[in-house]
């Protein structure tokens, strides 16, 4: 099975996906209820569009 990322934020969930990087889905926050997490698989690439877009 493929390694996923999961990522808290939903606008650099967004900046990803339009980066072209594979969306698996979102789920429920296990600690906020409220809050939804966004399941990415976890690549070389996508691991460096999270560094570049993190500090920005």
């Amino acid at each position: 099975m493929k390694q996923q990322k999961t990522i808290m934020k939903k606008t650099l969930a967004e900046k990803l996906i339009d980066a072209g990087h594979e969306f698996k889905g979102c789920e429920v926050n296990r600690r906020n209820k409220n809050m939804l997490v966004y399941k990415f698989v976890k690549t070389t690439e996508l691991m460096e569009d999270l560094t570049r877009l993190t500090a920005q």
